[in-house]
């Protein structure tokens, strides 16, 4: 019966699985590493204690963000402030129709 050694050898063996897994294991100490840089002007023990008060709610956040959140870390902030602008960048060339009008009666 294999053991679980000689799984993971065999994963590393196929060359496509082997760049998931190195690519899957360097993003993860990246994140890691990125836990350990906290957001510059915020007071850490404040953070945390007003992430305290919060109670279970300040729990599920830090469990959520793996940490990264009670550390007030630049991590914490996730890729939420890189999503939401993006539907409004869909919907801007529709909001942006009549500049080339105006543009036209200017000159």
């Amino acid at each position: 019966m294999p053991g679980m050694t000689d799984t993971i050898k065999n994963a590393f063996r196929i060359p496509d699985l082997r760049k998931k897994l190195l690519f899957t294991f360097g993003m993860m100490v990246i994140y890691r590493i990125g836990i350990k840089i906290p957001v510059p002007g915020i007071d850490p023990v404040a953070f945390t204690a007003l992430i305290d008060r919060f109670g279970q709610l300040g729990a599920l956040l830090d469990i959520i963000s793996g940490g990264a959140f009670k550390q007030v870390s630049i991590f914490a902030m996730g890729i939420t402030p890189y999503i939401n602008p993006a539907p409004e960048s869909l919907l801007s060339p529709g909001c942006t129709a009549p500049a080339p009008r105006c543009r036209a009666r200017l000159q």
